[in-house]
């Protein structure tokens, strides 16, 4: 992926000598290796962040006006996904995990009630400003397996990104703008 977007975490190594992220500086030495012998003229590393960076403006400022970017190569769609997070009750119990933690006021609530920290209470979003629609940076992968181990791959906003796409939502129209996140089907059971 590309720099803005990506999660901004120094990359780690994973089990086996696997990196987990790929940040845009491997994409960099990556890029000086393979073409040591190619130098074209004015083409720096700061150059080359700075192009990265303007895209990667653009691209979440498309995204955040409701746009669709489709990735080439067939690796899917990049968006907003917008999901209903309302409680519900699942055999008599009220299910809130699936609603974002308001967590400036979870800490305030803990400092005050410590028992409350110690069985895991939290102070949830409500999301009134949107209508209980939670929002997030998504990215669809395709469902054909030409590509090989797309599953290992994932995609992670930016938290400035983050901001600037809570910023945007704070204006009442803009959430109509936003596709609601499709369901995937996955089970292979066959239904008799």
């Amino acid at each position: 992926m590309t720099q803005a977007l990506m999660s901004s975490k120094p990359a780690q190594k994973a089990s086996r000598g696997v990196k987990k992220d790929c940040l845009i500086r491997d994409f960099w030495n990556f890029y000086r290796k393979r073409y040591k012998k190619v130098k074209p003229a004015g083409f720096y590393e700061r150059t080359y962040f700075k192009l990265i960076a303007d895209f990667n403006s653009m691209l979440a400022d498309d995204l955040i006006q409701g746009g669709v970017f489709t990735m080439p190569y067939g690796l899917g769609e990049l968006c907003i996904k917008k999901k209903k997070s309302v409680p519900f009750l699942r055999d008599g119990k009220l299910n809130v995990k699936h609603i974002p933690v308001n967590w400036k006021r979870t800490r305030v609530f803990w400092k005050e009630h410590p028992e409350a920290m110690k069985e895991g209470r939290a102070i949830r979003l409500t999301n009134d400003h949107t209508d209980n629609y939670t929002f997030k940076f998504g990215w669809y992968k395709p469902r054909k397996k030409n590509i090989r181990n797309l599953e290992v791959y994932n995609f992670v906003a930016a938290r400035s990104k983050k901001k600037k796409l809570n910023r945007f939502l704070m204006d009442p129209d803009s959430i109509n703008s936003f596709q609601i996140e499709r369901k995937r089907r996955y089970d292979k059971r066959k239904i008799r």
